[in-house]
């Protein structure tokens, strides 16, 4: 595990109990950087630190996870307290980066790069192949 970077990722659930058991579970590989408790607050939190923005305060925040917003969470974590109805309205609030962004940049050229190196190294590229591919 040594010199291994942590992967940071808000982890959501309905009793902070609970979540310092799942926090401590995952550590030192995966970092919660915040806890959310179902409800209206995952709506405020959520889109702010994808956002790469400090979690807002709000009336139901929680106090467990590191707090470090230093890094964008990677994934959301979903307890049983969330089904996939509030899911599905939590991913609505989400804002879309613009394609301008710096991040989105980043992100899709990471992308790119990734799957013309996976393609390049399974021989795709040789120019024998006219394939679309998606990803």
């Amino acid at each position: 595990m040594a010199g291994l970077a942590s992967i940071p990722i808000i982890c959501c659930g309905r009793l902070e109990k609970v979540g310092n058991l799942v926090i401590n579970y995952l550590r030192p590989r995966i970092e919660v950087v915040q806890f959310v408790f179902p409800g209206e607050s995952g709506s405020k939190i959520i889109p702010a630190l994808l956002a790469g923005k400090p979690a807002p305060a709000h009336a139901e925040s929680s106090s467990i996870g590191t707090g470090n917003y230093s890094r964008v969470p990677r994934a959301v974590l979903f307890g049983a307290a969330f089904d996939e109805e509030t899911i599905r309205k939590l991913r609505e609030t989400q804002e879309s980066i613009p394609v301008t962004d710096e991040r989105y940049i980043s992100h899709a050229s990471q992308r790119s790069l990734d799957v013309l190196l996976k393609l390049d190294k399974e021989g795709a590229l040789d120019g024998s192949n006219d394939d679309l591919v998606f990803y």
